[in-house]
């Protein structure tokens, strides 16, 4: 050993150096060294090491990065390591392109060190202005790492960020610039950070979208070929899905914008080709085609943002009409028609059409007539029919079918009617298949999913309806050859009869309950068949499973509705032989528990939510979120009906409703007419006011007059009383004895106007009573006060009116008086001469200003008075508007109880 000692040189090998004390050395090289070169070479060699040894690098050195940031600026290089070592500290999510990671997992515990050093970055406000301002240098090396960071940060503390970046001046608008650089990556990293930056907070998708944000990203998808342009378009899109979803200032935006229109380009195969100049030979065409599905699903889903039903009325309105007017719909429309559509495509288009056309008349008409040039017969409504008809087709694509069907036929009558025709009998043979045929043949269908798809789509076609409801009646099937026809509701009820155990079962009753409720036309054909009600009754009392439950609840409620929508057509099946059967037969206990098995359904449940797409028979719902509501609007009366006392009976229910109307609606109408009355007086009064107005103008006109005469005939008597003082004395006595009779005359004035205030007040009192009187008998009829009729307004603008009368006549009677005082104290006494009445005069003056005060007193205390009440008869008027609702609605009751009301209160009430 010796020898291979000396040969070796006779010493031991050096300790090789750890980790730990490699970045000590490093980290003191970078905080010490005087040169920048030496610098720059510790941070390249930390930025590797970081990758590795995060722990140690970011424990003793993220201060020293930070440093650099702040003092070592001007060096690009040294700014750059600086930025990317950061990066490798806090990362937590590795990009599948990243080129220093690759598609290489991280552990949990490198993960959690990520977000513990992402806050210790953060404790200080000043760190993050740091890496916005290097958003801003143009220097490659500076501007992608700081992205890259400010995106990883964003990804750890995506709140806290974006609360900073609302404080830093123009942050927001250094990352808009990001997609305005030419370069690729930097481009493609800053609509990564957008997306970051864009969730969930709506005053940066404001900013952004004011930042011009809109135009930057919709260029983006141009320049890549729209829908064919990869993995950057999807990002793009996803940006579009943060800043538009509930983002009501960012959607009227996009909408005011003209950005809807650029959005058809999208769809249109020769723009994408067009667009997209890149060479995709050697692309995976599998992987190409996933992208552009993908693509196009998220910006189907942009467009249904835009006509979501959360949104205001108004706003969806317009972006229905501008998505008509702008082509868009008729592209939807040739995609849907289009056979080379995937059905994740398919299923996310039928769900924006639906959205689309809900509640859009012109729409509807529009998507009602269209078909494609190759093939006129293939409209919408047939696709959509046939899809839900066909067994093949799977649960999903039934099911969006259904709902776009559903939203076709949203408020829409004439689409009603028109495709009811097509079940009706013609003497013309149809040239195709009609949307009537499909229909029935889904409905007579052995698959339950296509029956009740069906089922909800005749139902659909009477909601709210009750003229097709009837024609509906007429529909005539022959089943076997041979055989007479039979109508739609017998072969519906006799099928019901043949599958009491099975699924099927459930969607006649369905379609029975939505067909039956509000037509007392139908439930007549119904009853009329004497198998029908025990056969009802017979499900009813009989034991079941969990579906079966579902089965006796429904026809619980077909029932009810029999029993609710019942004119006596039929005289052995009228409401009060139904109540009776439901008392002694089932029992009113057992019938309310049946009815409750429909509402405690998980089914149920589930249908009062938002669209829920089944994936399989075992996610299939039996109740759509339409029949949930008819379900809720008629169960009270139902079970109100069913559980009314013995000793009622049907004719003593009927005229109690109508005496309850008539002693609801007779007040309403008295008001109405008295209120008409009092307008008429308080016009006539405005008008006598306004004359009123005018004499006093005159006389007060008159007064100053007099007034200005006075003064002249003061001054000349006191000069002739200086230049003639014995002659002056008989000329003031004259003087006086006329300005006796002025002021006579103007206290008579005063009185005459004095007395109209009066009378004016008088009125007011009286009219103050009487609306107190009314007011009480009100009060006694109802307990809340609401806003009165807008007629009313008009005694507001005249009460304004006698105010202003009023206080122009306290400002003349108070100048007049005034002018009289002053003009008597101008007025030197002679010699020689009494002014005793003069003096009686003057005070009977002041007596005069304390009465017209306290008229003024008085007036102003009605005055608050008749304030009082106008609020009061304020609070009035909207309780009539809300009153006169609620008459509707009972006398829509009543009417379907099978009362009857006469042509008068029709006319009063506007019904």
């Amino acid at each position: 050993m010796s020898l291979f000692s000396f040969i070796s040189g006779g010493s031991k090998p050096e300790k090789q150096q750890s980790a730990k004390e490699t970045v000590e050395k490093l980290c003191n090289r970078v905080a010490t060294s005087t040169l920048l070169e030496d610098r720059r070479d510790a941070l390249r060699a930390l930025k590797s090491l970081a990758k590795t040894y995060r722990s140690e690098v970011g424990t003793q050195g993220l201060h020293l990065f930070i440093n650099v940031l702040q003092v070592d600026k001007s060096d690009s290089e040294s700014v750059g390591y600086a930025l990317d070592t950061l990066y490798n500290l806090v990362i937590t999510d590795v990009s599948p392109s990243d080129p220093y990671y690759g598609q290489t997992a991280m552990s949990p515990e490198t993960t959690e060190l990520g977000r513990h050093f992402s806050e210790v970055f953060l404790q200080n406000q000043d760190h993050l202005p740091l890496v916005i301002n290097c958003l801003e240098e143009f220097d490659f090396q500076i501007r992608w790492p700081a992205t890259k960071l400010l995106t990883a940060l964003l990804i750890n503390n995506g709140p806290l960020i974006q609360q900073s970046m609302l404080t830093i001046p123009m942050a927001v608008a250094r990352v808009v610039d990001l997609l305005s650089d030419e370069r690729e990556v930097v481009r493609n990293e800053g609509l990564l950070l957008m997306m970051q930056l864009t969730k969930a907070n709506n005053a940066i998708q404001k900013l952004i979208a004011f930042e011009n944000g809109f135009d930057y990203i919709i260029d983006i998808i141009a320049r890549e070929g729209y829908s064919v342009g990869g993995i950057v378009v999807e990002d793009c899109l996803l940006i579009l899905k943060n800043l538009l979803n509930s983002n009501v200032s960012n959607q009227n935006f996009f909408r005011e914008g003209s950005y809807i229109p650029r959005l058809t380009a999208f769809f249109d195969p020769k723009s994408s080709n067009s667009s997209n100049g890149k060479d995709d030979s050697d692309t995976d065409e599998f992987d190409n085609a996933r992208q552009k599905a993908a693509n196009i699903i998220h910006m189907l889903q942009i467009l249904r943002l835009l006509v979501s039903t959360d949104n205001s009325q108004q706003s969806l309105i317009l972006c229905q009409k501008v998505i008509f007017q702008c082509g868009l719909l008729k592209v939807l429309c040739e995609l849907l028609l289009s056979s080379s559509v995937s059905e994740d495509i398919v299923l996310e288009l039928l769900i924006t059409m639906g959205d689309i056309l809900r509640g859009a008349s012109q729409n509807q008409d529009y998507a009602s007539k269209f078909s494609l040039p190759a093939d006129p017969q293939r409209t919408v409504i047939i696709v959509l029919l046939l899809n839900m008809v066909n067994d093949k087709t799977s649960y999903p694509l039934k099911y969006t079918s259904l709902y776009c069907f559903k939203c076709f036929l949203y408020g829409n009558e004439l689409g009603q009617a028109q495709l009811v025709a097509t079940l009706l009998p013609s003497s013309v043979e149809a040239a195709s298949i009609s949307p009537g045929q499909l229909i029935c043949a889904g409905l007579f269908s052995p698959d339950q999913f296509c029956s009740w798809c069906a089922a909800l789509a005749i139902s659909h076609m009477l909601r709210q309806n009750i003229a097709q409801k009837e024609q509906l009646l007429r529909v005539q099937l022959a089943t076997r050859v041979g055989s007479p026809a039979v109508s739609l509701l017998q072969q519906c009820t006799n099928i019901l009869s043949e599958n009491t155990g099975s699924l099927v079962g459930i969607n006649y009753l369905i379609l029975l309950c939505s067909w039956l409720n509000e037509c007392p036309t139908a439930v007549a054909h119904l009853v009329n068949n004497p198998v029908n009600i025990p056969f009802l009754t017979t499900q009813i009392d009989r034991d079941a499973n969990e579906h079966e439950k579902v089965m006796r609840g429904l026809s619980a409620l077909l029932l009810g509705i029999c029993m609710v929508y019942n004119d006596g057509a039929v005289e052995a099946c009228n409401r009060k032989a139904l109540r009776n059967l439901i008392a002694s037969r089932i029992g009113v206990g057992k019938y309310r528990d049946c009815l409750n098995q429909i509402s405690k359904n998980e089914q149920f449940v589930k249908a009062t939510h938002r669209m829920q797409i089944p994936t399989g028979p075992a996610d299939h719902l039996y109740f759509d979120e339409e029949f949930t509501i008819l379900f809720k609007n008629v169960e009270g009366y139902i079970l109100r009906i069913a559980s009314s006392d013995d000793s009622k009976t049907e004719i003593n229910t009927k005229k109690e409703a109508e005496v309850d109307e008539e002693a609801i609606v007779q007040p309403y109408k008295e008001l109405i007419r008295e209120q008409d009355e009092e307008l008429k007086i308080l016009r006539k009064q405005c008008e006598a006011f306004e004359t009123n107005k005018e004499m006093l103008e005159q006389q007060l006109t008159s007064a100053s007059y007099e007034l200005s005469s006075l003064r002249q005939q003061n001054s000349m008597l006191m000069e002739q009383q200086s230049n003639q003082p014995d002659a002056a004395k008989n000329s003031a006595a004259f003087f006086y004895l006329n300005n006796d009779d002025n002021v006579s005359q103007e206290l008579q004035d005063m009185e005459r106007i004095k007395e109209s205030q009066a009378k004016e007040i008088a009125s007011l009192q009286v009219r103050l009573e009487q609306k107190t009187t009314e007011l009480s008998e009100y009060k006694e009829m109802v307990n809340s006060k609401e806003n009165q009729t807008e007629e009313l307004n008009d005694c507001k603008k005249l009460i304004d009116v006698l105010n202003e009368q009023i206080n122009e006549l306290k400002i003349n009677n108070e100048k007049l008086q005034k002018d009289l005082a002053e003009q008597l104290s101008s007025v030197k006494q002679p010699e020689g001469v009494d002014i005793s009445d003069i003096e009686k005069l003057h005070d009977r003056i002041l007596e005069l200003d304390d009465e017209v005060n306290a008229v003024k007193k008085e007036k102003e205390t009605v005055q608050g008075a008749l304030g009082d009440l106008q609020h009061e008869q304020d609070d009035l008027l909207l309780l009539l508007s809300d009153q006169e609702k609620k008459i509707k609605q009972l006398k829509k009751t009543i009417v379907s109880l099978g009362g009857e009301v006469s042509d008068d209160e029709d006319d009063d009430l506007g019904i």
